[in-house]
């Protein structure tokens, strides 16, 4: 089969021919790629930047944001049948610590983790994939023509999801409302995919979305931000100090900038006992 890859510390970027992976377990599953995501550590990994070949090998399949269908599963397998949409995700546990244990590799406490496509595993830039079940999710049909986002969709949902919790242990008067967002005005900081997706997840939890970027009202991240409810801010015509005067203050706001100036500035417009996500680190 063919698939892409690269070999880490270089910029070089090749189609090559892989053996074609079989299922060898009961908790195996084979799945054809419909579509695989290129965002910004692939051109990192293109670049020369982080990228680590698994064991043995020179060069390191990438692509971690993946969907596709499932045409073979092992005898034990559950979840997922032949034909169904599904998704992998991407990182492997350490082995040694207990989140790990737990299945919750995304809060290893060791740093040995590995991650397909970026560091000690091929990734999805292939054909065919097959892995363990623990590591599938099935995707609905209805959702097929956005199963691709689910990894960094998945980015978001998870700062989310953390800023509740911190709300909910910090503040007293949280737990009197079961879902703390509806309602609440949030601000999501840059207007990228990861932006964007966060923007769809408050506003399905109810919150009130204003999205503040540098490019104009009329071109397709505000026009995508208004179809989803949200209100746009030109950062360009609008400083952080002026937020609070001209829509209200915060209670959360969603960084996806990476620029460290506006991430300071931003506080200006938290509101009292907000909360502030980093996703984009400078």
């Amino acid at each position: 089969m063919k698939a892409i890859a690269i070999v880490p510390g270089t910029k070089i970027i090749q189609l090559e021919d892989r053996p074609e992976p079989s299922i060898n377990a009961p908790d195996e599953v084979k799945i054809r790629m419909r579509r695989v995501g290129i965002c910004g550590t692939d051109r990192e990994e293109a670049a020369g930047g982080r990228a680590l070949a698994p064991p043995g090998q020179k060069s390191l399949v990438i692509g971690h944001e993946m969907f596709g269908q499932v045409v073979e599963v092992g005898k034990d397998v559950k979840q997922v049948k032949p034909g169904d949409y599904a998704i992998f995700t991407d990182r492997r546990g350490c082995g040694k610590c207990t989140p790990c244990a737990m299945n919750r590799s995304d809060m290893c406490n060791t740093g040995e983790f590995r991650e397909r496509g970026i560091w000690g595993l091929d990734g999805f830039q292939a054909e065919y994939i097959v892995d363990k079940e623990q590591y599938v999710v099935r995707v609905p049909p209805e959702l097929e023509s956005v199963g691709v986002l689910a990894e960094p969709l998945s980015v978001a949902e998870k700062a989310i999801d953390e800023a509740v919790r911190v709300q909910f242990a910090r503040l007293p008067d949280a737990m009197a409302t079961p879902n703390w967002l509806n309602g609440r005005r949030c601000l999501v900081a840059g207007l990228g995919p990861i932006g964007l997706l966060a923007a769809v997840a408050l506003r399905l939890r109810g919150a009130e979305i204003y999205g503040m970027d540098i490019v104009d009202e009329n071109s397709p991240r505000p026009q995508w931000l208004e179809k989803l409810g949200g209100k746009y801010i030109d950062g360009r015509a609008v400083s952080p100090d002026k937020i609070d005067a001209m829509v209200g203050p915060m209670n959360l706001i969603f960084d996806a900038t990476g620029v460290a100036k506006l991430e300071f500035n931003l506080l200006d417009a938290l509101a009292y006992n907000g909360v502030y996500v980093l996703t984009g680190i400078p």
